[in-house]
């Protein structure tokens, strides 16, 4: 049963964001999230552009070494008052379309370790930017991964 493999998540430093352009794009082939916006060259060109002061937080999920998903984050840095905020890589410029890329069977099991492992590292930031996601979002379709963290969805 693929549910039963574990996971090894891992936040990926900029060189290798660099590199995973063909794992990255094969993995969201794979996912019900493909589209255009998510794409490692929409995601690295974007970077490049607006990265100023802030800092890359992107998750990398491997099963036995294959890459199974990417939360593709940022850290905005602190405006007095509203705190360091965790936020989708592109959301300014491509609403509606954001989400954690994960391939397609696994969903729930891996948005469960990618929940757990962004309240692991809640210490580098205040508010999680959940805003824009996708409609039918790999997050939101699994309320049960949200369990215990204040959110609120909005239409």
């Amino acid at each position: 049963m693929v549910e039963s493999r574990e996971v090894n998540i891992k936040r990926i430093e900029q060189t290798e964001f660099l590199s995973l352009k063909d794992e990255w794009n094969g993995l969201l082939s794979r996912s019900p999230s493909d589209n255009l916006f998510l794409r490692w060259e929409w995601i690295h060109t974007w970077w490049e552009i607006f990265q100023k002061q802030r800092l890359l937080f992107i998750l990398a999920v491997r099963q036995e070494d294959r890459l199974v998903a990417l939360a593709p984050f940022y850290i905005e840095p602190a405006v007095f008052p509203k705190g360091r905020r965790l936020r989708f890589c592109s959301d300014e410029l491509s609403p509606d379309y954001m989400d954690v890329i994960v391939e397609k069977g696994l969903e729930t099991p891996v948005a469960l370790e990618i929940i757990r492992s962004l309240n692991q590292h809640a210490h580098q930031w205040d508010i999680l930017g959940g805003d824009p996601l996708r409609a039918d979002s790999t997050l939101l379709a699994c309320p049960s991964a949200l369990e215990g963290i204040a959110y609120r969805a909005e239409d």
